[in-house]
């Protein structure tokens, strides 16, 4: 079970690596849907956490907080994530809303709120 320091530091490395959202369904209106697992092989915060046997198309559009309550994960990633859900709804806010070249100062504010170390990208 990874503790709270380890699920960030994988979310966010794995996003500085990727360097864009993973984006997914188009709205209507002309806004991109995020996504766990983009067609381009991009994942999102969270997605980072979701292997490609527990992946799911029925999983995209929910937020991590809805994949845990009605535990739509496998039960070993459910027991691991579900007690750092406060932690993971940053990180999947982080990554959907704020633009990627804001994305180190959303995270430093996270590992701040969260009591955790934040190592600046070198």
């Amino acid at each position: 079970m990874r503790t709270a320091q380890q699920l960030f530091d994988e979310s966010i490395n794995h996003l500085r690596l990727q360097g864009k959202k993973s984006a997914g369904q188009i709205e209507w209106d002309g806004t991109v849907r995020c996504a766990y697992l983009a067609d381009d092989g991009c994942k999102c915060a969270i997605g980072v956490f979701i292997t490609a046997e527990a992946y799911l198309p029925e999983l995209e559009g929910k937020t991590v907080k809805r994949l845990i309550d009605d535990k739509l994960l496998p039960d070993e990633l459910h027991n691991e994530l579900s007690p750092h859900l406060d932690l993971l709804r940053e990180l999947q806010s982080a990554h959907d809303l704020v633009p990627v070249e804001e994305w180190e100062e959303r995270f430093q504010m996270v590992a701040k709120k969260h009591n955790l170390i934040y190592s600046p990208k070198e």
